[in-house]
């Protein structure tokens, strides 16, 4: 097995699966039947196949009519399974193999869910395949390039509800409680997009022109599924208009799942949600949950295109899937309203998180090799999300938009059905900008961009004629790396826009300007650096309102970066924030929100804490009287956005009048019922914590999470406890995480909200160790969530820990692999936290 250890090979290859189950939400156990069609190029008597946790009771090849029976070999390390028959066949056959499988509750392969219905708790079964785990429900052939028809059949309680990819064909009851349901054949697809769910459901139906759209709930919950519905239906439609190819499934279901590790999955025709990713409520839900919840439907049905139709042949372009459906969740989210202002929430979120993702040496190419599909686990990563999704941004807008659509509608319907890398993607590219009339060097652009670690930080001087730019790889440490990257360059001078392509290590840009901006609207992915003067120019133009909010955003989180990583003094930072950006919006202001509480946990207790603490509170404050504690009709949503941010940051900072006005609400709540508008809900709980309110209880908290409400809210009370002061409280609350009133996709939730709190963050660190192996038991490497545990550490910034947590994961059992890039970019981040505290710091 050895030769193959990571690869099937292409020997043989599937044509059809015939696949029938009778789960069993009882025993959590079930059997299965499949039957594959497969074309054997050269003849062979050995069959192997991807098998995971299975038993094998049967076995046979059939070839011409002659059945044989198979040996059957398993080899749990490589999840092999190897049938081996007396003579060697050639051709088309049919595998038949028998099994046994267990539902259990690890969030992958054939899994249970538990819920409680109000009475009494109840079990859903439900499918999460990616990327490695159909071979846990059936052998198979589980690879991405490997695709194939699937005819699915599954014997259930006539009470229960089965629901697959394609709508049912036939359903009978076969006696003894029990029917059979059989659904239609699915389209040529890959094995992780599969899938199967048995319970008791409710489903609420409408139609995007002829196409029938269900969302469908565990009991008691389909009155919070019409905001999705409503989203879907738009969002079907619009990427159906975009791509130029008909979404070619018959029906298309949203699933909301009450345990799953993922935010959701694409399984072709029946995608599957976190229930706070899809269940939502018009009128009670915030803004910021609506959006949420939009782009998640739109992400995911980007993928029935991209990804599911055209595929990657291999897991190393896992980023191209992911990346796309990214950038287009968010566009295709900003269409439904342009009030939302989705594509700034997209720099806030997508392009600061590429920028922290990519700045450390322990960082990969978007690019990367995968030997295996487990290898494949630990890329689902800021690399192949955020990255990926920023680079094709920069790229959409260096080609042009209609260049962009044209390209992709040529590469869905070149490789319709079928797999593609992306080769296939830039040739496609390529072909459209010719045909556009556009001759752009596509290829030798994107190459360093997609193959290489890192981004490049541009460094600029005024001289006599223009500007003299420089660019070199940026790192936190301030430490020096090779990288080159050829970079498309937006500006603007105070007049008019400008462009042109950066090849080479620097580049003199004529001018007679007294300012230029660099990476105008912020559309590529690098930073930059400029003289003083030029700086103040462009602080002016900021605060007089001749740059954008988004071009405020990309100065003050270049500023913020460059003094984390001692290259710009903290004093001249502080200083031109309070100078410059005290009246930014949206998604300056929620960035620049973010850098100050990371300052505010930094040096808390030191002796500069009281300068960050101040501008703070002003800046927060300067914020809550712009935009009010309740929105107002015609509100701008905007302002939903950054009231609860300023309400939390003030809660933080301890100001006084903030947390009392927070306690008159959350006592109004308790009290009389009064209800919390949902995009402040969160900071008034939090802030009730903090100031220890008697009425906000540890145990009213979690009967606020554990209630049947909306997901959203749920979540915010748990988050809630994470806030207390104090490192006894912070001790409860990492307790709490792990108890069964917490369900175990939440856990995580807890855990990075102690971290991220100056006063309950140093017990983080040891409660982690001494539950270290009860959290690898709990999550196994395909819930994709360990890493939450190991990065949440990186706020330490003291050399004692640091050393204390290197020695615990050099020890082999308490590592995995797909925690090995979370260490190390964790050891990195605490290093360039002790820098930061060294360089300014004269106290500690």
């Amino acid at each position: 097995m050895e030769r193959n250890r990571y690869r099937l090979g292409d020997n043989v290859i599937p044509i059809r699966y015939k696949l029938w189950f009778e789960p069993n939400a009882s025993t959590l156990r079930f059997k299965g039947i499949a039957d594959i069609t497969v074309k054997v190029a050269k003849p062979t008597n050995e069959f192997v196949l991807n098998s995971k946790e299975l038993q094998i009771t049967k076995a046979s090849v059939t070839s011409r009519g002659i059945s044989s029976t198979a040996a059957i070999k398993l080899y749990e390390k490589h999840q092999r399974l190897m049938l081996s028959i007396p003579k060697r066949i050639g051709g088309e056959c049919t595998i038949h193999v028998e099994f046994v499988g267990m539902h259990t509750d690890r969030m992958a392969g054939f899994y249970a869910s538990r819920y409680n219905d109000g009475k009494e708790q109840k079990v859903m079964l439900t499918t999460h395949f990616e990327a490695n785990d159909a071979r846990s429900a059936f052998p198979c052939f589980d690879e991405p390039s490997m695709k194939a028809v699937y005819d699915v059949s599954m014997t259930i309680d006539n009470a229960l509800s089965g629901i697959s990819n394609m709508p049912i064909a036939e359903e009978r009851s076969i006696g003894g409680g029990k029917k059979l349901v059989v659904f239609q054949t699915t389209p040529k697809m890959s094995s992780y997009l599969l899938y199967m769910g048995v319970g008791e459901f409710e489903f609420v139906k409408g139609n995007a022109g002829k196409l029938p759209v269900r969302v469908i709930t565990t009991p008691g919950k389909k009155q919070l599924s019409a905001l999705a519905l409503e989203y879907a239906i738009t969002i079907i439609q619009m990427a159906d208009r975009y791509f130029g190819i008909k979404y070619p499934l018959p029906k298309m279901d949203l699933i909301a799942v009450p345990d799953f590790a993922a935010g959701a999955m694409e399984n072709w025709g029946a995608v599957t949600f976190r229930e706070s990713y899809l269940l939502g409520d018009k009128e009670k839900t915030s803004l910021q949950g609506k959006q949420h919840i939009a782009e998640t439907i739109a992400h995911e049905f980007t993928h029935q295109w991209f990804g599911d139709m055209v595929t990657m042949k291999w897991w190393d372009d896992l980023w191209l899937n992911e990346s796309f459906a990214t950038i287009k969740g968010y566009e295709f989210t900003d269409e439904i309203t342009k009030m939302w202002k989705s594509i700034d929430q997209f720099y806030g979120r997508r392009v600061s998180g590429a920028f922290d993702a990519d700045e450390l040496m322990a960082t990969h190419p978007i690019n990367i090799e995968v030997k295996s599909a487990d290898d494949a686990n630990s890329i689902f990563d800021g690399i192949s999300y955020d990255k990926g999704s920023t680079v094709l941004y920069m790229l959409e807008d260096f080609v042009g938009k209609k260049v962009f659509k044209d390209g992709l509608r040529r590469y869905l319907k070149r490789h319709k059905y079928s797999n593609a890398t992306k080769h296939d993607l830039w040739r496609a590219l390529q072909e459209a900008s010719a045909s556009n009339g556009v001759k752009l060097p596509i290829v030798e652009t994107i190459k360093e961009w997609i193959e290489e670690p890192g981004y490049p930080v541009i460094s600029i001087g005024k001289k006599d004629g223009g500007y003299a730019l420089q660019q070199k790889r940026f790192l936190l440490s301030g430490a020096h790396a090779k990288g080159r990257w050829n970079i498309p360059i937006v500006y603007f001078d105070g007049k008019k826009e400008g462009r042109f392509l950066m090849k080479g290590k620097s580049y003199f840009l004529k001018s007679s300007a007294e300012w230029v901006k660099v990476n105008y609207r912020q559309t590529g992915l690098f930073r930059v650096i400029y003289d003083s003067e030029t700086l103040e120019w462009i602080g002016r133009a900021i605060e007089k309102g001749i740059l954008t909010n988004r071009d405020a955003w990309g100065i003050e989180n270049d500023l913020f970066v460059m003094t984390r990583s001692g290259q710009y003094p903290l004093k001249k930072y502080l200083d031109f924030v309070g100078k410059y950006l005290m009246d930014v919006g949206y998604p300056s202001a929620s960035e620049l929100s973010g850098h100050l509480n990371w300052l505010h946990l930094m040096l808390h207790n030191t002796s500069l804490s009281k300068d960050v603490e101040a501008l703070s509170v002003k800046f927060h404050k300067h914020i809550l009287d712009r935009v009010g504690w309740r929105s107002r009709n015609g509100d701008n949503p905007e302002n939903s956005l950054l009231r609860p941010i300023a309400i939390s940051a003030l809660g933080i900072l301890g100001d006084k009048e903030t947390l009392s006005e927070s306690n008159r609400i959350f006592n109004a709540f308790v009290d009389k019922g009064k209800w919390i508008p949902s995009d402040i809900k969160g900071p008034i709980y939090g802030n009730a914590v903090r100031s220890g309110n008697p009425k906000c209880t540890d145990k009213l908290l979690l009967s606020l999470y554990q209630k049947r409400d909306l997901p959203e809210d749920k979540n915010k009370a748990l988050a809630a406890l994470g806030v207390a002061p104090g490192e006894s409280k912070a001790r409860k609350a990492l307790g709490i995480s792990l108890s069964k009133e917490v369900r175990i996709q939440d856990a995580y939730i807890l855990h990075v909200m102690v971290s991220s709190n100056a006063e309950g963050n140093g017990v983080v660190w040891e409660w982690t160790k001494k539950n270290w192996k009860r959290l690898m038991d709990t999550y196994d490497s395909v819930t994709l969530m360990m890493p939450h545990f190991v990065e949440d550490m990186s706020f330490v910034s003291d050399a004692s820990t640091l050393n204390d947590i290197k020695r615990f994961f050099s020890k082999k059992s308490n590592m995995r692999d797909d925690i090995k890039r979370a260490v190390a970019k964790t050891t990195e981040k605490i290093n360039a936290n002790i820098a930061f505290m060294r360089a300014n710091i004269r106290d500690k």
